[in-house]
């Protein structure tokens, strides 16, 4: 990282002040706080989680090139990537994982006047600040601000500058938060981890907060919900409002519909490709339980994750069911606020 070039992200994120960043292509501690100390100072105060394809002490090891790597990464709202780009062999691959791991803002740079150095490969790239936010662009995200820093004369490279893009994802405000419902801010982001990259079906929509949350990630959302009257919301009709919250998701298109009871649909279901299911459908142990029966007669894989909202004593009914199915099995689950969690390898206890 340049001088002038660490100058300049240090403005950017004292601005911008994320809650959380993702540092891609980190190198090792010794070369941000001893070699470059300058690159410690920019991320000084901040939530960083640094990841490199080479192992480190307080390094996550991942290949930007591997999808499933990639999805073990955490989501945070920024991501960068300071002259990661020109060691890469497919720029548009790594920029897509960057991405895939941010809620909001992305900062990439490139060096656009520096010798090739290998580490261990240096595919030659060398864009201008333009050519770089045209790239990032592609990914889905609005550029806000670009430029060059420098020239300066750095290490015994005279001349040298950076490129430097930073980009916000493109929406018009609106996500899941916005929506009407009981799903909390940590709730949502489990399930937005728990899902990325599979096929959901969620037994009980509401208004669809859990719906565009899950459809941030996952590879389609089946959605059932009877869609009743809700007297206590003021709400005759609760599908209108999920419709039209769902038509306003960039998300949209992964997620389908069907009105109708458990009882009826369920059993017409082929639930053989369902990964993840997500319930939160009556609050009352007796409909709780048949539920999990229909689930179950339906065929629901022993590889899916079953994961259940609601389940705390203010909702007794959801507690008294999942428990009355899934202790006399030796099943317990993993909960995260009121999600109660139950993974393949909980599940696969009974197969």
């Amino acid at each position: 990282m340049l001088l002038h070039e660490a100058i300049i992200l240090s403005g950017i994120l004292d601005r911008l002040r994320p809650k959380s960043i993702l540092d891609c292509g980190s190198g090792c501690r010794a070369d941000r706080t001893i070699v470059q100390p300058h690159i410690a100072a920019v991320f000084s105060g901040f939530d960083v989680t640094w990841t490199d394809i080479q192992p480190g002490p307080d390094i996550i090891q991942c290949d930007l090139t591997q999808i499933e790597a990639v999805r073990n990464l955490p989501r945070c709202e920024m991501v960068t990537a300071c002259s990661l780009l020109e060691h890469v062999t497919d720029i548009d691959v790594v920029l897509g994982a960057m991405a895939s791991r941010s809620k909001r803002w992305m900062i990439v740079t490139a060096p656009y006047s520096y010798p090739p150095h290998d580490c261990p490969v240096d595919n030659g790239w060398r864009p201008s600040p333009e050519e770089l936010a045209q790239r990032v662009v592609r990914q889905g995200f609005t550029v806000i601000q670009s430029c060059a820093s420098g020239p300066e004369t750095f290490q015994g490279v005279p001349d040298a500058s950076t490129s430097i893009v930073v980009a916000e994802r493109q929406t018009d405000g609106f996500n899941w938060m916005n929506v009407r419902g009981w799903l909390t801010e940590t709730e949502g982001e489990e399930l937005i981890r728990l899902v990325e990259g599979k096929v959901v079906l969620e037994v009980g929509t509401f208004c669809g907060r859990s719906t565009l949350a899950m459809a941030e990630t996952a590879r389609k959302v089946l959605c059932i919900d009877t869609f009743a009257d809700c007297p206590e919301e003021g709400m005759t009709d609760t599908m209108t409002e999920a419709l039209c919250n769902i038509k306003r998701s960039e998300h949209r298109d992964k997620i389908i519909v069907t009105r109708g009871r458990q009882e009826d649909v369920l059993p017409t279901m082929d639930l053989s490709t369902i990964e993840v299911v997500f319930y939160d459908a009556d609050h009352s142990e007796q409909s709780t339980s048949r539920g999990i029966r229909l689930l179950e007669k339906a065929g629901l894989p022993k590889t899916a994750t079953v994961i259940f909202h609601d389940y705390h004593s203010l909702d007794p009914g959801v507690m008294k069911a999942v428990d009355a199915w899934f202790a006399p099995k030796g099943m317990s689950p993993r909960t995260v606020g009121s999600l109660a969690i139950f993974d393949a390898a909980e599940r696969a206890k009974t197969a």
